[in-house]
């Protein structure tokens, strides 16, 4: 993808489809390149508002490369907020999405992030700003799943479907189908939602339609994405995090196929491959060794981890999946003839 010049005029909505664009690629240097753009046009142009949108952007990729410490973002925010015109304009609702965003997602400050994003999808819907709706309400969607609202989430990743659909956009098409089987993982996936991902296939990232077609596929369709995950796997060319997260998907699907051997197989692997000091990918490795035992008739084992693992799914507001794991241990326990004692 070409940069755009420093201190070039960038068309406003080419550059900000170029922004998203190398921001989904990771294409560091062409993401600095239309940030500092956006600055010294700004800047140049007497346009406190494009200034404004440039320090925002710049902030939120620094988190996203790394490349600033939490209080430099910060520091950029409140530059953003600070030169940005009063009232409701573009640079001040691109800086209020992208800051709560950033709250939310790298401060942990999920109630704090998400009330400063409502601020800035305020501002978009009176703009009439499709391509900061789609992108806003894609973000509040999985804040909202963390914070348990499921219903309020899938919601709010069908609003930025439509704004993407409107403006016929793949990425933010790509980006709200995420949310959206995101928000669906918690609260589960009626064929209506499930219609509306394969309709878009071929617009959802890989790891997504693996991860639904996991859940949702049928059993004549699992052997070809079976196969794609042992292959990502295996590949040690690539983030071992990302492998393991793959490899978790190969072991649910191989339950679905009733190949428990594999599975547990598998599933050692990948807990062998874990990075440490990983602790949501290490969460997932142990709902997925739940539910495994609870397949293969080790009830006993399972019951042993199974307490722990629900409270650390409900500490993270993965309601859904505690509620699965709490319907698998009571299952164990009857199939012990613990009937009395188990709640």
């Amino acid at each position: 993808m070409a940069t755009v010049a420093f201190g070039q005029t960038p068309d406003a909505a080419e550059s900000s489809q170029a922004y998203l664009r190398a921001v989904h690629a990771r294409d560091q240097a062409t993401v600095e390149s239309i940030c500092e753009s956006w600055i010294e046009t700004g800047r140049n142009a007497n346009d406190p508002g494009l200034r404004a949108r440039g320090l925002a952007r710049k902030a939120y990729a620094a988190a996203i490369f790394a490349s600033m410490t939490p209080d430099e973002r910060r520091l950029l925010f409140d530059e953003a907020l600070a030169i940005a015109p009063q009232g409701t304009n573009l640079g001040r609702a691109v800086a209020l999405v992208l800051q709560g965003s950033h709250e939310r997602r790298w401060s942990d400050d999920l109630k704090n992030g998400l009330s400063i994003l409502e601020e800035g999808l305020l501002m978009a819907r009176e703009l009439e700003n499709d391509e900061l709706l789609s992108e806003g309400y894609s973000n509040a969607s999985q804040t909202l799943s963390l914070l348990g609202r499921g219903h309020r989430s899938l919601d709010y990743a069908m609003r930025a479907l439509r704004y993407g659909e409107h403006l016929e956009d793949d990425l933010l098409i790509g980006n709200a189908l995420f949310r959206l089987t995101y928000a669906a993982g918690y609260i589960g996936c009626d064929d209506g939602l499930a219609d509306i991902v394969r309709k878009h296939r071929d617009k959802v990232s890989e790891q997504t339609w693996l991860n639904f077609i996991s859940q949702q596929g049928e059993p004549g369709e699992l052997e070809e994405p079976l196969a794609r995950t042992l292959e990502i796997f295996r590949d040690e060319s690539k983030d071992a995090k990302y492998r393991v997260y793959i490899g978790i998907i190969g072991v649910h699907i191989l339950m679905r196929l009733d190949r428990v051997a594999e599975a547990q197989q598998l599933l050692m692997e990948c807990r062998e491959l874990l990075p440490g000091g990983d602790a949501s990918t290490e969460l997932g490795i142990d709902y997925a060794d739940v539910a495994l035992k609870c397949y293969a008739g080790q009830h006993e084992d399972a019951i042993k981890i199974g307490g722990e693992t629900i409270a650390r799914l409900l500490d993270r507001g993965h309601l859904q999946h505690a509620q699965i794991t709490a319907d698998l241990l009571s299952k164990a326990h009857l199939e012990l003839g613990n009937t009395s004692n188990f709640r």
